[in-house]
């Protein structure tokens, strides 16, 4: 069984730049670099683009967190939370299996959260005993 995994897109708010301008790619950077200061197993869903010299650039997109390897709720939270309130009107879309919600609050994200460590947990592989 493979390992549950909580999927974290990072949505711009109508006032944002794009997705590929330095500014808004430095966000995601920002958010990237928590992730791993606080040792969390993540992966980044990036996408590489050459322009016509041939020197690659690379954008991030959302960021894979697996979940039996990461600590609490609250820490994540507190990551997402500062994307949420750096400027008004963005939202993080979470998804967990099959399960894919938006959300524009911290409080929002928190209950999500938690509901996706349920998940894992009814989900997470039974251990087998020899008798």
């Amino acid at each position: 069984m493979d390992q549950p995994e909580l999927r974290l897109t990072l949505l711009p708010s109508p006032d944002d730049p794009s997705l590929r301008s330095p500014e808004f790619q430095q966000g995601l950077r920002q958010f990237e670099e928590f992730l791993r200061a606080q040792q969390l197993a993540y992966s980044s869903e990036i996408e590489l683009i050459e322009d016509a010299t041939l020197r690659p650039t690379v954008y991030f997109g959302g960021f894979v967190i697996e979940l039996l390897k990461s600590p609490a709720v609250g820490v994540i939270a507190t990551a997402v939370g500062a994307w949420l309130h750096a400027k008004y009107g963005r939202k993080v879309r979470l998804k967990v299996g099959e399960i894919e919600v938006e959300a524009q609050t911290v409080a929002e994200v928190e209950t999500l959260l938690k509901q996706a460590e349920e998940f894992q947990q009814r989900n997470r592989p039974k251990a087998i005993h020899e008798s």
